[in-house]
């Protein structure tokens, strides 16, 4: 189980962070003109429309997205490992990642 929720936590984090820091963020800094434009945006600097938009997006992409991935990876694995039901697997791997966010959350506070 904590084997399955590193890997799906990782995966996604890593891939997902740097394509959007490479593939998005640099062009974006350099046609805006700002030297990081992700936190310009988030401040406001381009308007509070964009800075809606862009706070709707990395709630989104970064927190739906990623925790979505990771419970859904978790329910498959544990499904096939264990060979259990399929609502069992997404009970078993909500109450996994529900342990594995409170055990970060206290570590990194």
């Amino acid at each position: 189980m904590v084997n399955v929720l590193a890997f799906a936590a990782g995966v996604p984090s890593i891939v997902i962070g740097a394509a959007s820091e490479w593939v998005f963020g640099v062009p974006i800094d350099l046609l805006s003109g700002h030297g990081y434009w992700w936190t310009a945006a988030m401040h406001g600097e381009f308007g509070p429309g964009v800075a809606t938009i862009w706070h709707s997006h990395v709630i989104g992409v970064y927190s739906a997205f990623q925790n979505g991935w990771i419970v859904a990876l978790s329910a498959i694995a544990i499904r096939r490992i264990q060979r259990i039901p399929v609502w069992a697997a997404i009970l078993t791997s909500l109450v996994g990642f529900a342990v594995y966010i409170m055990i970060a959350s206290v570590f990194v506070r």
